[in-house]
């Protein structure tokens, strides 16, 4: 055998490795890369899609409920994933420097996934994964259940998903992926003017 016969074997064995490596790392359950730079394809100006969906006190909670009153930021999170529980206690901080100006923020959780999906577990997320959520990571409440639907009226792209809205219930800005709190901060800004 010659030297480039050697070395495209080479190259071949290492490229079939890494398939395998990705095709088992996708079976196994573990979350998706940051996808800091995602920009959502719901429209920007649009109209945000209304819902109906309850906390863990059992309490309904509807976007419409803020139309015409208060700007509102949806935090759209998965119990599992280590980008939302970074990205949970970011939220919550500037929630709470902008309660004073009107800022709602509401948490949906809008994966079937428990937080022990990143372990191989395929465990349906239940109500004491919601609160071990809203426990350990301090993050703000309400805290919504979604089945999924309310994640496809607003082009859930990955977890977490940020999603302004504005007092006239158009969206005013989206984005997937952690956050900065300048950054988020910044865009809030623009809605409480």
């Amino acid at each position: 055998m010659n030297n480039s016969t050697k070395k495209t074997i080479a190259f071949v064995a290492i490229l079939v490795l890494v398939v395998i490596g990705l095709f088992t790392l996708g079976k196994s359950g573990n979350p998706p890369p940051n996808q800091s730079a995602t920009i959502s394809q719901i429209p920007i100006d649009g109209s945000a899609p209304d819902f109906n969906l309850k906390s863990l006190s059992g309490e309904t909670y509807s976007l419409s409920q803020y139309k015409d009153q208060n700007p509102v930021l949806l935090e759209f999170f998965a119990v599992w994933c280590p980008h939302c529980q970074i990205q949970a206690k970011v939220t919550k901080q500037v929630a709470d420097s902008n309660f004073e100006a009107g800022l709602v923020t509401i948490g949906i959780n809008s994966s079937p996934f428990g937080r022990f999906y990143t372990t191989g577990s395929n465990a349906s997320v239940t109500e004491n994964d919601i609160k071990w959520f809203l426990e350990q990571f301090d993050a703000h409440e309400p805290l919504l259940v979604d089945n999924g639907s309310v994640g496809q009226l607003y082009d859930l792209q990955g977890f977490p998903m940020l999603v302004l809205v504005n007092k006239e219930g158009k969206i005013a800005w989206s984005q997937s992926g952690e956050v900065s709190a300048s950054a988020l901060q910044a865009e809030i800004d623009k809605v409480l003017q």
